[in-house]
């Protein structure tokens, strides 16, 4: 649990004082950043598309009804409002902090960690650690994990062991 919660706050951090490399968007807009050390996408408005690929480290913000897509580096972390789908994979580490109704994909990583707003979906697969704090009711699928752990109604709850299962775990 702590390893979630020093995940989650590194997300914010990262995502607070690091500098933009020129990854503003527009509402409706795709947005991609690849190659380099580091890049940060922001999107204010809705129905944003967010690529990052081949970084050592990338994070994107954006609001409701958006996408982010990050893979092949060694961090990625995503913070987005309801409704929005995003990936994460290929990395050591994958952070997000998603809003309601919000689908969220994590693959082939050693670390996962995701707050999830009530109705979510949350996918680990192949991923040596995943933990889930689910904001309300949310469904966790978790697959060639070594260790699954869902946290329902927030941090400080005992959580639910789901590791390596076919059926979905949840709250």
């Amino acid at each position: 649990m702590t390893r979630l919660i020093g995940l989650l706050l590194g997300i914010l951090a990262l995502l607070l004082v690091a500098c933009d490399s020129g990854g503003t968007c527009a509402p409706g807009q795709e947005c991609d950043c690849h190659g380099g050390e580091e890049c940060y996408l922001s999107c204010s408005g809705s129905g944003c598309g967010e690529t990052c690929e081949n970084q050592i480290r990338c994070g994107g913000v954006c609001d409701d009804h958006c996408s982010f897509n990050c893979h092949d580096m060694n961090d990625c972390t995503t913070s987005c409002g309801a409704n929005c789908y995003a990936t994460c994979g290929n990395t050591v580490s994958c952070g997000a902090i998603v809003g309601p109704d919000s689908h969220y994909i994590c693959h082939d990583t050693q670390r996962c960690g995701v707050d999830a707003g009530n109705g979510s979906t949350i996918d680990c697969h192949n991923a040596t650690t995943c933990e889930v704090v689910c904001e309300g009711s949310c469904r966790v699928d978790c697959l060639g994990t070594n260790t699954c752990r869902i946290f329902c109604g927030g941090p400080g709850q005992n959580p639910i062991m789901c590791n390596d299962g076919s059926d979905a775990c949840g709250c």
